[in-house]
């Protein structure tokens, strides 16, 4: 954009949401750390519903998330 001649006001401000973004990652992460824990204990103490759809589809979820916890 800088080549491009755009207005330095734009340019500013793509910076800093680009600044953001770069912030929002680590906190998303930890947010979803934190989730995926307490659904884990949650569910670990709440093994005696297992047979019904919420729990599995909270075990699902679980999964789906540790895939992106591990990277």
């Amino acid at each position: 954009m800088k080549n491009e001649g755009k207005d330095e006001y734009t340019l500013k401000h793509q910076e800093e949401v680009i600044r953001e973004s770069v912030r929002m990652v680590p906190y998303c992460m930890n947010e979803l750390q934190v989730a995926y824990s307490e659904l884990k204990t949650l569910l670990e103490s709440e093994s005696d519903l297992s047979e019904t759809e919420e729990y599995q589809t909270s075990t699902a979820i679980l999964k789906d998330a540790e895939v992106l916890l591990v990277q």
